[in-house]
């Protein structure tokens, strides 16, 4: 019997077949993985996905690109408009007025660079993320702003309404009202900020203008609250100095008439300006340096003086008062204000919380002012002024040589002064609730100058011609003053 043995197997050469197997294949593998890298990472046109404003331009060259973008939006300007709207109004302005125009050149660039950044590492991961992921770009767009910024201000001169607030004045013993109107006016800047929105994402909608309403004061409404007098006072005066009669009716003109809101603060001096003969002041006695002497505008003082009793009486808050320097004739003392365009000032603040009204006129030989306002339960004011000191002058006697021995002139007429404490009186049904202190006031003394002569009498004159007693018509001359 036969015994047949079997092939011995060389098991190294197996293995180095099969390692030569494997070898061979990662070296074919390798090389065709080279291959694709190579191609992606050199294809010259966009990787996929990219879109620009929606449209594919993935395994497009930049020419292709651009070329189909701008087919592709041309139609999208020349079809879109800008229409602008407010209430049942539009104005339409289209993009080609504009000089719209895309930047192609930049979004195509953007395409191109994508996948093409960092290591190769970097751009294969980037370019298999775009592949599941698209990329949509943008175009960037421009337009001539000045175009559409001119367009929109004659849009603003169309719809702005100018607004006026109601007014009032008094005709016959009473009171007119006209009406307020609210402005309207285009707020050029965020309506600019809208359009460019609707250009940049091309959206159809339009653009609702933005517009503000401009409210008024004081409306009708506000000053209807001007019911009744809530104060009133006069002082009289000599209708027969001419000069100050025109003084106090165009004093008492210029703040006739005036209206203050609350917080408004009424200037005497800003209100009636300066006292000038081309105002229409006239040449009447004024007091200055404790004298009274020509001057124009003599006379003003009574009327800032009456103005001032009212605002008192009226409750009203007084910012800036001065007294005079002598009493006057017209108010007790402690009860004036004096004014001088350029120093001094009477002002008062409307501390109401509703508006006023001053009335004021010349009837006869009388100044009238009245303060109108709301209606309300208002206590009844009025001031008393107390002499708390007696100022005596004192007289000086100067040496006069163009007077005669024994002759005698007042140069200037001494006046006693006064330190006077005003208090304002709140009553109701005639019983004094309280009192305040409102003032302090001091009227100097003037001093006076009498002028005694030392010039020698004609022997003559004082031998033959001198009388017993001395001329009355020459004693009352240089007295009189």
């Amino acid at each position: 019997m036969t015994q047949e043995t079997s092939p011995k197997i060389n098991i190294k050469k197996v293995i180095l077949g099969i390692g030569l197997g494997i070898l061979t294949g990662l070296i074919l593998a390798g090389a065709a993985t080279g291959v694709f890298v190579h191609r992606t990472l050199s294809q010259p046109t966009i990787y996929a996905t990219v879109l620009i404003e929606g449209l594919p331009v993935h395994s497009l060259t930049s020419d292709e690109a651009k070329d189909q973008l701008e087919a592709h939006m041309a139609s999208h300007i020349h079809e879109s408009t800008l229409i602008f709207r407010y209430n049942h109004q539009e104005w339409e302005m289209p993009y080609t007025s504009l000089g719209f125009y895309y930047d192609y050149d930049q979004a195509v660039q953007e395409a191109m660079a994508l996948g093409r950044r960092g290591t190769m590492l970097d751009r294969m991961t980037d370019i298999r993320r775009m592949r599941e992921q698209p990329v949509r770009l943008l175009l960037d767009h421009s337009y001539e702003e000045t175009q559409l910024r001119s367009f929109l201000e004659d849009i603003a001169q169309e719809i702005f309404i100018e607004q006026y607030p109601a007014e009032i004045r008094r005709e016959n013993g009473t009171f007119i009202v006209s009406a307020e109107k609210q402005g309207l006016s285009l707020n050029l800047e965020e309506t600019l900020q809208q359009a460019h929105q609707r250009m940049t994402h091309l959206e159809d909608a339009p653009v609702h203008l933005v517009v503000t309403e401009h409210s008024v004061y004081p409306t009708a409404a506000d000053l209807r609250q001007i019911e009744s007098v809530i104060s009133e006072y006069s002082t009289t005066f000599n209708t027969g100095d001419a000069g100050r009669t025109a003084n106090l009716r165009q004093g008492s003109g210029s703040i006739d008439g005036k209206l203050l809101l609350p917080g408004d603060v009424f200037s005497f001096n800003e209100t009636t300006g300066p006292r000038i003969a081309s105002a229409g002041y006239q040449e009447a006695p004024v007091i200055l340096m404790g004298e009274l002497v020509p001057g124009i505008g003599g006379g003003i003082c009574q009327v800032s003086t009456t103005l001032y009793n009212a605002v008192v009486r009226a409750d009203l808050q007084v910012v800036e008062r001065t007294n005079h320097s002598l009493p006057v004739s017209y108010v007790p003392r402690g009860q004036d204000a004096t004014v001088a365009f350029g120093s001094l000032d009477f002002r008062f603040a409307n501390n109401e919380d509703s508006p006023i009204f001053v009335e004021s006129e010349v009837r006869g030989n009388r100044l009238y002012v009245r303060i109108f306002g709301k209606s309300a339960d208002r206590p009844d004011i009025e001031l008393a002024s107390q002499v708390v000191q007696v100022v005596e002058p004192s007289s000086e006697t100067r040496y006069d040589n163009t007077l005669y021995e024994g002759e005698t002139r007042v140069e200037r007429e001494a006046k006693t002064g006064y330190r006077v404490v005003t208090h304002k009186i709140y009553r109701e049904n005639g019983r004094e609730i309280r009192r305040e202190e409102i003032s302090r006031d001091y009227y100097r003394p003037v001093n006076g100058i009498i002028l005694q002569g030392t010039k020698p009498r004609p022997v003559n004159d004082w031998f033959f011609s001198e009388p017993e007693e001395p001329p009355g018509g020459q004693e009352s001359q240089y007295q009189g003053g």
